[in-house]
């Protein structure tokens, strides 16, 4: 399966991701279990992140809402950090961004072998406040 199409779904009263294999579509998703299918109405107590289809240095698939800082390349034995962003869509056609507080906000992501998951926004709002200074 693409993985662009992986959604994981923060619910906001229980403070929790959902992340149990999900299907989301005409104002509902659906959780499935080994056992059953439970339907939900998309509201604003959830919100549903998509992946982007690419993983991190780690392997790990990247999500809208996932902070992550990307590592510099170059001669050092230990990797400096480049920037530290937060994932956005980019457009309504499934492009994805780092929005880092640079005075170019945007640094697309087309390529993020550098990539590492370090958090999200719903769990680590501390790592918010490096993009704010």
């Amino acid at each position: 399966m693409d993985e662009r199409f992986n959604f994981k779904i923060w619910n906001k009263k229980t403070k929790k991701f959902i992340q149990s294999p999900i299907s989301v579509g005409n104002g509902t998703f659906y959780i499935f279990n080994i056992d059953s299918v439970k339907r939900y109405e998309i509201n604003d107590d959830v919100e549903i992140c998509q992946s982007t289809g690419f993983k991190d240095i780690n392997g790990n698939l990247i999500y809208e809402g996932d902070i992550v800082q990307r590592l510099k390349v170059g001669n050092s034995i230990l990797p400096e950090v480049e920037y530290i962003g937060i994932v956005e869509r980019y457009s309504a056609n499934g492009g994805y961004c780092i929005k880092t507080k640079d005075k170019f906000p945007f640094k697309h992501f087309v390529y993020n072998k550098q990539a590492k998951i370090i958090g999200n926004k719903y769990e680590n709002s501390d790592l918010l406040k490096e993009l704010e200074k």
